[in-house]
């Protein structure tokens, strides 16, 4: 470490806007949607972009993933996973909106303004199968099955 790092905000030009991700802060397992306020209708605001915003205009909302093999030798789950969360959230600090405004401090302030409404739904913390679907296509909360090394020599 040579402490000659720069981050884009100590090179940023005077009048550069500022974006900004507004996540959910929660556990997984709520639904949510957006109220009445709309980030683009607040000032200074330049550009908003939702999942809805980005299928809208054609583009690819998937994110890549590796698909791993399963201990059967069958592929693990090819779940979808968006760029930003579609109706439901399934994990803490997942992204549902992108702002971009004048200043990092004015884009922050619009994020506070959205008015998210939440469905309040159990979230499956057991390490075994079952329990609440985080996942439609897979019921009993199991994507993949997998084990590295000899399984026969194992204490399980």
């Amino acid at each position: 470490m040579t402490g000659k790092g720069h981050y884009v905000d100590d090179i940023a030009s005077s009048g550069c806007a500022a974006g900004l991700c507004v996540e959910i802060k929660y556990y997984p397992g709520r639904h949510y949607h957006f109220g009445h306020f709309d980030a683009r209708d607040a000032d200074r605001v330049h550009f908003v972009l939702t999942l809805a915003d980005r299928e809208a205009a054609g583009l690819n909302v998937l994110m890549n993933a590796n698909i791993i093999t399963n201990t059967n030798s069958t592929n693990a789950a090819a779940l979808e996973r968006q760029i930003l969360a579609r109706g439901r959230v399934r994990f803490a600090v997942e992204p549902v909106e992108f702002i971009v405004a004048d200043t990092l401090a004015h884009v922050r302030e619009v994020a506070k303004m959205n008015e998210l409404d939440f469905k309040y739904l159990n979230a499956h913390m057991d390490l075994v199968a079952g329990g609440p679907a985080l996942h439609t296509k897979f019921p009993d909360n199991v994507a993949f099955d997998c084990s590295m090394g000899n399984v026969s020599t194992m204490n399980l």
